[in-house]
């Protein structure tokens, strides 16, 4: 995204704190909730790509209390404060990534030069205070890397971030990485080493282990609220896995696979062939579309089977979409 849209989106947006509240499994309830508009018939939510969610706990509950046979949104709304699962705090701010120079499109993987949101999900003060209490440190972003997009003022801990391009002209989005240092760092023998008077076991057992079940399912929850809610726009697109890395030129040490595939298939994103709008003008884009194509019609004019994948991204659905 331009310069100037990143820093208009900043100047609006930045301000006091968001505290966001999230449960396992939340996102049915929010995925739903946004779909639905102010209520859609069962049967309708049944038929659409959502439908899987569903079988989740918290749907079944809320379909046990229907009188009628419509879901509403204030409905889902309650189930969200009524759960049972356990609610984790969280801070979400907003951050920046990149820069014009075409030379660094790679080296801060991105899909095209320019500049991108960078949503960071936070820990609460409860978590802080059990941190500090049992690591024994007063670090800052002790389990972080200082060059990724993460807090490291000691205002808050970052557990996770996501990187966002977007346009508004064409109403589009690309989530384009989702990622966590903490998780990973906590758990990470070196660390262990040099916290020495730490207690792991009880900070990985009794504290992180309830942020590690849920840390990327939150996170792309909050992802998809700003962008459908706060921000209004409704093409939400995702990397797939392979796409992803080609794009950006990831050859060594790729991302985990899965939260690139089984991720936003969780929350019901759909794999398409179609290219964010954004992107479709994009030198390398185009040609690797065109290295593509000419490799799938060498095999067919050899009569070889299988052959090249094309570029594919994972697109959230929205009401109108034909699923066939």
């Amino acid at each position: 995204m331009e310069k100037q849209a990143l820093k208009d989106v900043l100047d609006i947006m930045t301000g006091e704190r968001t505290v966001f509240r999230y449960s396992r499994d939340g996102y049915a309830l929010s995925l739903l909730q946004q779909y639905v508009g102010d209520s859609m018939r069962v049967r309708e939510i049944k038929n659409s790509p959502f439908a899987h969610l569903m079988e989740k706990p918290a749907l079944k509950k809320v379909m046990s209390g229907l009188s009628g046979d419509r879901i509403s949104a204030e409905q889902l709304e309650l189930a969200k404060w009524q759960g049972d699962q356990e609610q984790l705090n969280f801070v979400l701010t907003l951050g920046s990534w990149g820069n014009q120079r075409n030379s660094s499109r790679k080296w801060l993987q991105m899909s095209r030069s320019g500049y991108q949101l960078v949503l960071q999900l936070n820990f609460a003060n409860d978590h802080e205070q059990k941190f500090r209490q049992l690591i024994k440190t007063d670090d800052v972003a002790a389990f972080s890397y200082a060059a990724h997009p993460v807090l490291t003022d000691g205002s808050y801990e970052t557990l996770a971030w996501a990187r966002i391009d977007l346009d508004f002209e064409t109403d589009t989005v690309l989530i384009e990485e989702i990622q966590t240092d903490w998780v990973r760092q906590a758990k990470c023998e070196w660390n262990r080493r040099y916290y020495q008077d730490a207690d792991f076991e009880g900070y990985l057992g009794d504290v992180l282990a309830p942020y590690a079940k849920v840390w990327d399912e939150a996170m792309l929850t909050a992802v998809v609220e700003l962008v459908r809610h706060d921000l209004g726009i409704s093409q939400v697109f995702y990397n797939t896995f392979e796409t992803g890395n080609k794009i950006k030129g990831i050859e060594h040490c790729p991302p985990p696979k899965s939260l690139y595939s089984k991720l936003p298939r969780r929350f019901g994103f759909q794999e398409t062939r179609e290219i964010p709008m954004f992107l479709r003008g994009e030198r390398h884009v185009k040609q690797r579309q065109r290295l593509e194509i000419s490799a799938i019609n060498s095999k067919s004019s050899n009569n070889e089977r299988g052959g090249s994948k094309m570029m594919t991204w994972f697109k959230l659905p929205t009401k109108g979409d034909n699923y066939v």
